[in-house]
């Protein structure tokens, strides 16, 4: 089996801008705010806020990665899977994958944690110029598709669980 690689994350993603909401008017397109991710834990399927579509902005595609590029929001680690193509607030970035799978890619930010590669000076804040140089060690394509498949399958799976859990607590009394 062959050596994973190195390669610099800025070779194996296009990166992605958002736009204010200011720039849309209402619609039935997605747009994911910072807070939005609060609702979901790996993919990103719904917003608060649907907009018309913007021929002077770029949506941003399903399966890519999105995550808070300024203030707190960076070391609460809130990175998700777009799971539709959807337009993103200003405060936000998307990482598409060229060439690696979306899921192991999901999993390597997600278990590395940008907040470690942002700016820290007043105001915690990720950039081009964190995300380009940034190191990723990746396999072959049928290896990470294997590693994205079987956390996938992991995270749901203890989804599930927790959701079960909760229907559990709520139907039961509370003993003092």
């Amino acid at each position: 089996m062959p050596a994973w690689e190195q390669r610099k994350l800025g070779e194996i993603v296009s990166i992605g801008a958002g736009a204010p909401p200011s720039a849309f008017s209402a619609g039935n397109f997605l747009y994911v705010k910072v807070d939005d991710l609060n609702e979901s834990s790996h993919f990103q399927f719904d917003s608060a806020q649907r907009v018309d579509a913007n021929t002077a902005v770029k949506p941003i595609r399903k399966g890519s990665i999105i995550f808070a590029k300024r203030g707190a929001a960076i070391l609460g680690n809130k990175v998700r899977v777009l799971g539709k193509t959807a337009y993103i607030d200003t405060n936000m970035m998307a990482l598409e994958p060229r060439g690696v799978d979306a899921d192991f890619l999901w999993l390597f930010i997600n278990q590395t944690g940008l907040y470690r590669i942002a700016d820290t000076s007043t105001i915690p804040q990720i950039n081009n110029k964190h995300i380009e140089p940034y190191p990723v060690d990746i396999p072959n394509m049928a290896e990470q598709q294997a590693i994205g498949t079987f956390f996938s399958r992991l995270d749901d799976l203890i989804t599930l669980h927790q959701r079960k859990r909760l229907s559990i607590r709520q139907r039961s009394p509370v003993w003092s």
